[in-house]
Parts: C-alpha cells; sequence; structure tokens
C-alpha cells in the first residue's frame, strides 16, 4: 500500500523539526510508503537542510516515550532519571520498600501528542487519511516516517518491536531500529559506556600480556644467578 500529498511550503529539517527529540519504543501495527510531492523545487540555500520525500510510513503503539537530551556542546546524553531509593513504608526502621528509578521525563502519550506541531499526531496536509488511525482516536497510536533510502533494506513487519529517535519534535525518524538487534540505536550517552568497557578490555589484555612477558624473564634470571 502507498499514499502520497502535495506540499507547497518549504519542506526543510529547520522549518518542521524545532525543538529537541523524542526517544520512542513499541511496536509496529502497519507499514506502507509515502511520497511527498513538493510543488515548486527547493531554493539552492536550503538544499542541505532538505528532508526527503519518500518514506517508510511506521503505525507504532507507543509503550514508552520520552524527550531526548543534548549538552551545551550538542552532544546527545542519557534521558535523566531519579535515582533508586528506599521509602519507610511502616512504623519499623526496617520496614522499607524499594523505589525503583524513573525517567525524569517520560511522557504519556497524550504529552507526547501535545508536543508534536499543532498538537495533533499527524500535521495537518502530510497524511489527512492517517489521523482516524492515531491517538487519541486509536489510543497510543502514532505514525513516524523514516527515509525509503536509509532504511528499505530492514524489510520492517507489523509485529516488529521498534526503538526510535526522531528529528526535533516530529513525525521524522532521525534513527530506528529493531529491539534488540545489533543495529538498535543507543540512548544518548550509552555509546561512553561501551567506549569505557573496551577501555577497560585493552587495560587487562595488556596487564595479561606484561604478566606473561615477567613470567618468561623470570627463569631466565633464576639460571644467571646460579
Amino acid at each position: 500500500m502507498s499514499t502520497s500529498a502535495q506540499w507547497s511550503a518549504k519542506w526543510t529539517k529547520p522549518e518542521l523539526c524545532v525543538g529537541p527529540g523524542f526517544i520512542l519504543e513499541g511496536q509496529i501495527k502497519a507499514v506502507r510508503m509515502h511520497s511527498i510531492f513538493l510543488t515548486s523545487a527547493p531554493s539552492i540555500e536550503t538544499q542541505e537542510d532538505q528532508l526527503p520525500t519518500r518514506f517508510i510510513a511506521l503505525i507504532v503503539e507507543v509503550d514508552f516515550a520520552c524527550k531526548r537530551n543534548f549538552d551545551k556542546f550538542g552532544n546527545e546524553v542519557a534521558p535523566k532519571m531519579n535515582r533508586a531509593s528506599a521509602v519507610n513504608k511502616g512504623h519499623y526502621l526496617n520496614q522499607y520498600e524499594r523505589v525503583d528509578s524513573k525517567f525524569v521525563e517520560k511522557l504519556s502519550s497524550d504529552e507526547l501528542l501535545q508536543l508534536l506541531p499543532g498538537g495533533v499526531a499527524m500535521p495537518p496536509k502530510f497524511s489527512d487519511s492517517s489521523l482516524p488511525k492515531l491517538h487519541p482516536i486509536v489510543p497510543n497510536h502514532f505514525e513516524f516516517w523514516a527515509d525509503s533510502a536509509q532504511y528499505k533494506h530492514m524489510d520492517l513487519k507489523a509485529g516488529d518491536a521498534v526503538r526510535i529517535k526522531t528529528l526535533g519534535n516530529s513525525v521524522f525518524v532521525d534513527t530506528l531500529g529493531r529491539m534488540g538487534a545489533s543495529h538498535l540505536p543507543v540512548m544518548g550517552g550509552d555509546q561512553k559506556l561501551g567506549i569505557v568497557s573496551l577501555l577497560y578490555f585493552i587495560l587487562l589484555l595488556l596487564i595479561l600480556i606484561l604478566d606473561l612477558d615477567c613470567l618468561r624473564v623470570l627463569p631466565v634470571l633464576c639460571v644467571n644467578q646460579k
């Protein structure tokens, strides 16, 4: 199945992808191809910021959403979380209940809806026929558009569990991956943990090599002493 729409305004990231963006997880419910036909050619000045015009449109039942976070240098950082704690639940000092850490900026479906352009799940004239299939008419269902040229190799299907990062507070996909797959986009800040683990492994390997060299030298020293 494929759909299309015409667009007469600017089709650029600065115009349509304002805000920090979202991290979302959920299950794909429907997949189709969607094309945007621009009624006027983009100017030379805006070509670098142009959005694609051929998309894989994914209707996703969202079960987790939060805001993306960036530091002052523009680097993405992990979502903000409260620390896990213990709460006294009784009259005795040893009666505590663990309160797990939670995402500070976790969004409900209604909050996610309000942060999208116009407070609707699909901006006007993007794909008006999608609205009856999306939140709030169909609870927790949102549509996101992935660049066909970048993601057609993934062969996405209904039932796939995915994690999506959006370009700004929009329906446009920045990164996309199946949950648990090797190409899954990590949350901001996870890259640092991976680098630390790699450095730790290299350090252990160097220590092991140096220890082996010491063991080789030890018998020679003993022979020389004799």
